[in-house]
């Protein structure tokens, strides 16, 4: 077999097929993918299983669509006549079942397509296999997109080629990743990775794979009898960029900023300009899909988005260098990116987080790139701030916390002053809320100190409310209670002050509650969750919505209203579905781990408390350290009611299990659990506060009169009054009123 056609067989295969049922029928792809030695092979395949007679006929040479009868008169070797050369062609494919391989169309479109279609409208027995860098656009062309090599193929080709260049070259289980990643930043282009593989002997594996972002100049040693442009890697592209008018070439090489791949605003933003308008460039775009120099990304909700093959996007690059753009195009590449991000941080603390979160993922390459962007750019610092706090809440949410550790620390180390102090106030804000998710609480207590004096310093009262927020928190960490009780509560005197914005506050309130939950003030723990709980879902906030329902789940957990477990366990996990949150599960697991503990399901407890751990830290995250404090009795518990030897045993079937199979078996026992009384739940006493609750509804006080007597809200009545009824196994206010009756508690009389 040809060593370009390593990892072909499965194009072999669907080709064939296609030869057997249609007339035409192009290969179409970049140039160095491999087109004409699949071709050539599936030539010879025809020609020895089918009773077809096969001509070959390249195209490469010809300069005009004119010069192509005559290129076919002499691939089908017809003696000289007075005849036109076209009606000598029709007559001799005429003849009986004839295939025809036409190799590198490209340049001759759009004139070679008609000689094709006179071709087929003459001979009813003639099949043509074209190949070529875009359609040829007929009726009844099967177009047959051929990408680079899969993994196992490209590795197997670079290995043939390198032990052709060295015949010391062995690929092992030591060197085969680094193979794998030569290839793969080839893109799997056959012709790519031969040219690289002659350059082992020279550069060694290490060396080639360091010096691949020069590929353009490194890869250019092919054979001597190979076609010119398939002698070097830039001569292949230079005969693709050659086809291109002025106006394509331009939006292609300013499309060599994109990193990963990209949608069409985003193309729009950095290629067009007051001489190729946005709907110029959404024809260029197109041509460039056509001519296999960007590819097409389909998406599952209908869209589409593009990419250049990494090559090509070094070659785009190389030729935006030399036209002098390259500044001018990735300072429109970082603008647009910042202004998605900017919209997508306020979108993300709102109902349509979901949606956001996915698009952010897509765009993650290009994020990064934007971020590296700022060391250059005009007004670098500021837009550099800018950049990494509107993605703050990404990646929190998908758990990148040391990527995003590290670009909002470049931004605040970047030499130079912003405009805007607010901005770097916030800055120092978020950067220690990567160390405090990570477990540094002591760093965060510095950076937090920093925040504070940078936000009073500027006015920035939501940044001084925040940071004291989580600051209280870092203090509770490290286990100065009486600081943090100080911390959270001036913070939360200070949230009265801010106009309009709750979400400092309600940070500040809920982490209040953590330290309330800490000390056991259970009761006032729950206040203090619920209303920061109205404010987030009044506000849209999905996250800090299931952040909170948790803290609700592990409050409601203390009280033993179990139900209520159970009821916020499964509401919290829906919003963690919906936003893709991790985290968020593993979370809705020790909350799991608590219920069957409390259940005197003790095996499940320890199952889901040694997963849970084990898969947050994975992620590179802490547990909540009220969180952990709080389990920490329960899993006792468990393993003590157990013994040693089941425990581990517990312990062993939770380390086997990757994360999805992890969350199934929990969604599995929490569906499973309808019953959930047990010793501990059937005795249970109710609160002073839940016992005066019952008192005044079994007099008659609906929530709102119960809410006024005692000075709390209507919505922590609901709640105590739903964890009453759940505890106590009643229904309605009618039962409500026998029970107080029969306790003493109300006399009707």
């Amino acid at each position: 077999m040809p060593s370009l056609l390593f990892g072909r067989d499965p194009d072999v295969q669907t080709l064939s097929a296609l030869l057997d049922a249609h007339r035409l029928v192009s290969i179409v792809g970049t140039g160095g993918v491999g087109k004409t030695a699949l071709a050539s092979r599936l030539g010879e395949m025809q020609r020895d299983r089918t009773r077809h007679t096969v001509h070959h006929v390249e195209l490469v040479a010809l300069t005009d669509w004119h010069q192509v009868v005559p290129a076919l008169v002499r691939a089908l070797q017809l003696p000289v006549s007075r005849a036109p050369a076209i009606d000598s062609v029709h007559s001799a494919l005429r003849g009986g079942p004839h295939l025809l391989v036409l190799d590198n169309c490209e340049h001759l479109l759009p004139g070679v397509a008609d000689v094709i279609a006179g071709l087929m409208a003459a001979a009813p027995e003639l099949s043509i296999l074209a190949t070529s860098q875009e359609a040829l656009n007929l009726q009844g062309e099967r177009v047959y997109r051929l990408g680079g090599l899969p993994d196992s193929g490209a590795v197997a080709l670079f290995a043939d080629r390198a032990r052709a260049a060295d015949r010391h070259f062995a690929l092992t289980p030591e060197n085969t990743d680094a193979v794998a990643d030569i290839c793969r930043q080839l893109d799997g282009i056959p012709l790519a990775i031969e040219l690289g593989a002659a350059r082992l002997r020279t550069l060694g594996l290490e060396g080639l794979r360091k010096r691949l972002d020069d590929r353009l100049q490194l890869l250019s040693t092919g054979a001597r009898d190979l076609p010119a442009r398939h002698r070097t890697l830039r001569a292949a592209l230079e005969w693709s960029w050659s086809l291109l008018h002025a106006a394509e070439q331009t939006v292609f090489r300013r499309l060599g900023v994109m990193a990963g791949s990209f949608d069409l605003d985003a193309a729009q933003a950095v290629a067009s300009d007051a001489h190729i308008p946005a709907t110029a460039v959404i024809d260029a775009l197109a041509v460039l899909c056509d001519k296999s120099l960007v590819v097409v990304e389909p998406q599952a909700d209908g869209t589409v988005r593009y990419r250049l093959l990494e090559t090509m996007r070094h070659f785009a690059l190389d030729h935006l260098r030399t036209a002098g753009e390259e500044a001018a195009i990735r300072d429109r590449h970082l603008e647009h990116f910042l202004q998605l991000s900017e919209a997508a941080s306020h979108a993300l603390t709102g109902p349509q987080q979901g949606a956001w979160l996915a698009r952010l993922d897509r765009d993650r390459d290009n994020l990064f790139a934007a971020h590296i962007a700022c060391d250059a750019a005009p007004d670098g610092v500021e837009r550099g701030l800018r950049l990494a706090n509107a993605l703050i809440r990404y990646w929190f949410n998908r758990d990148a916390l040391l990527l995003g550790q590290r670009v909002i620390a470049e931004a605040l180390a970047r030499p130079g002053k912003e405009r805007t102090p607010q901005r770097r106030a916030q800055a120092l804000m978020n950067h220690a809320r990567m160390l405090l998710f990570r477990g540094l609480d002591a760093e965060a207590s510095v950076q937090l100190g920093l925040a504070i004096d940078s936000g009073r310093r500027c006015g920035a009262l939501p940044v001084v409310v925040e940071a004291m927020g989580r600051l209280g928190y870092a203090q509770i960490a490290l286990n100065d209670r009486v600081a943090a009780r100080a911390t959270l509560e001036e913070a939360c005197s200070l949230a009265k002050d801010l106009q309009g914005e709750q979400r400092p506050g309600a940070i500040a309130n809920s982490n209040l509650a953590e330290l309330e939950r800490m000390e056991g003030h259970f009761e006032a723990a729950l206040e203090r969750y619920e209303a920061s709980l109205a404010i987030h879902v009044a506000s849209g906030d999905r996250q800090a919505t299931m952040i909170s329902t948790n803290n609700l789940a592990m409050a409601a957990l203390a009280v033993k209203a179990l139900p209520q477990v159970r009821e916020r366990a499964r509401a919290s996990l829906a919003i963690c579905d919906e936003l893709d949150s991790k985290r968020g599960r593993l979370v809705v697991m020790e909350v799991c781990a608590g219920l069957a503990a409390d259940l005197e399901d003790w095996a499940q407890a320890v199952r889901f408390d040694t997963a849970a751990k084990r898969l947050t830290a994975a992620l590179g995250r802490r547990r909540d350290v009220v969180d952990e404090a709080f389990l920490a009795p329960r899993i006792t518990r468990a393993r003590k009611a157990l013994g040693r030897k089941p425990a581990l045993a517990c312990d062993a079937e939770a380390e086997a299990l990757d994360y999805d199979a992890a969350i199934e078996a929990m969604r599995e026992w929490l569906d499973s659990r309808q019953d959930l009384t047990s010793p501990a739940s059937r005795d249970a006493v109710l609160t002073a506060r839940e016992q005066e609750v019952l008192s005044l509804v079994a007099k008659g006080y609906g929530n709102g009169d119960v809410a006024r007597l005692m000075d709390i809200s209507v919505l922590t009545v609901r709640t105590h009054r739903q964890r009453l009824m759940d505890k106590l196994q009643l229904h309605n206010a009618a039962e409500i009123t026998a029970y107080a009756v029969k306790m003493g508690w109300y006399d009707p009389e």
